[in-house]
């Protein structure tokens, strides 16, 4: 027992140790490239906007807003809750990316005619309310009632998108366009990333807690189901569930498969409104600080 005991725990330090271990490795190299930046004749690397209120709130609501992406965990839902392989995702997706692309060119022309401020607020306050439209999504929904959604939410989404931008280029001097534009795509990045984990982790956790609340009273007890739950998650699908490679009796999946096929629905719907509020309240911050 002792034996197993310690090898538990030296599994468990090598486990923490290797991310740990990645992290220091990669902030040790981004300062060092920061100073190798700053040391250049000129500096390729200038801080000023960081330096600039206006400009870090900028960049902090260019991040919020890559956080909650929406779309992706719409194309989730397409293909679990509907069963749509890849390619019909795809393909449903079509009117969701005319209507982002929509999206920007009407975010740069109100942004020109209304006011860079302005533009911004209203859009963020739009995407914040076509956020909520995953309210209207239901286990029954038709296909085309998710792909409506997800296109209001899209042209909301991307026509802020060209305010966001235009006032982090705004706070850069001219002969810096190059730097704002390179904070800009940094400010996005790190908040799909970090925010991406953050809300994903909301997401997946929404739907255990939704799943194993449904089969409880079923033939399972709330650690079983708890247990069904997140094998469930971690799965490609319901027809793709190994259970061997899961460790809980076949019988269990079978039941999972055929008998409680609404109770899975229902938490992928319930995982799918918890991102829509956490898109809402994302936005509606934005909004609400100033762009």
């Amino acid at each position: 027992a002792e034996d197993g005991i310690r090898d538990i725990g030296v599994t468990g330090v090598q486990t923490c140790a290797l991310p740990i271990s990645l992290a220091i490795v990669a902030v040790a190299a981004f300062g060092a490239l920061v100073v190798a930046m700053r040391r250049t004749d000129p500096p390729s690397l200038h801080l000023g906007i960081l330096r600039h209120a206006d400009g870090s709130g900028a960049l902090l609501a260019l991040a919020l807003a890559s956080a909650a992406n929406l779309l992706f965990f719409t194309t989730l839902l397409l293909q679990y809750l509907l069963q749509m392989t890849p390619f019909q995702t795809a393909l449903a997706m079509i009117p969701v990316q005319v209507a982002a692309t929509a999206g920007g060119f009407a975010g740069g022309w109100l942004a020109a005619h209304l006011g860079v401020l302005r533009t911004g607020v209203a859009t963020l306050a739009l995407t914040a309310v076509a956020s909520l439209g995953v309210m209207a999504v239901d286990a029954d929904s038709a296909p085309w009632v998710i792909v409506a959604m997800a296109s209001v939410y899209a042209f909301a989404g991307l026509t802020s998108a060209a305010p966001l931008t235009q006032r982090v280029m705004d706070l850069t001097p001219g002969h810096q366009a190059g730097v704002g534009s390179a904070f800009r795509t940094g400010a996005a990045a790190i908040g799909a990333a970090v925010g991406g984990v953050i809300v994903a982790t909301i997401a997946f956790g929404t739907f255990q807690g939704a799943f194993a609340s449904g089969l409880e009273g079923r033939d399972f007890t709330t650690t079983r189901a708890d247990e069904i739950a997140r094998d469930v998650r971690e799965s490609a699908s319901l027809t793709g569930l190994n259970p061997r490679q899961l460790g809980i009796p076949r019988r269990e999946i079978r039941h999972v498969e055929r008998a409680d096929a609404p109770v899975l629905e229902d938490a992928e719907v319930t995982a799918y409104r918890a991102v829509g509020i956490c898109s809402a309240i994302a936005n509606a911050q934005i909004g609400r600080a100033h762009v």
